[in-house]
């Protein structure tokens, strides 16, 4: 993830940097890859796909994602899509990165798991 609160497009015209505010609120999930430019604000609890470019605003508890950003959806029905998901799909309790490590018939099962279903679900 990048935070960006300059914006130097102009430095070359007017001899100055732009610099604005950047605001995240509290329990968000930004994901991996993601540019958030320079006057931006992200409601709290919002989810930001990964290698989203995010500018403008956000609400909270909104799903977004894309180059813009995007509202999606919101947490809410992520959520349900989800835990109706799980009744369905394979879940484990324990993930290759628990401390110990997973046996070799963990790894299979995980595997297998993934090969039939195409994901599964890890606590």
């Amino acid at each position: 993830m990048r935070i960006i609160a300059h914006d130097a497009a102009i430095r070359h015209l007017t001899g100055y940097t732009v610099v604005r505010h950047v605001k995240i609120g509290t329990k968000c999930y930004i994901g991996a890859g993601t540019i958030i430019l320079p006057g931006t604000t992200v409601g709290d609890g919002a989810i930001i796909g990964a290698g989203s470019v995010v500018r403008g605003e956000i609400p909270a508890g909104a799903v977004a994602a894309g180059n813009p950003a995007r509202v999606i959806g919101d947490i809410d029905e992520l959520r349900q899509r989800h835990l109706t998901a799980m009744t369905e799909l394979p879940r484990f309790e324990r993930g290759p990165a628990d401390p110990g490590g997973l046996s070799a018939a963990e790894l299979a099962a995980m595997q297998r798991a993934l090969d039939a279903h195409g994901r599964f679900y890890v606590r």
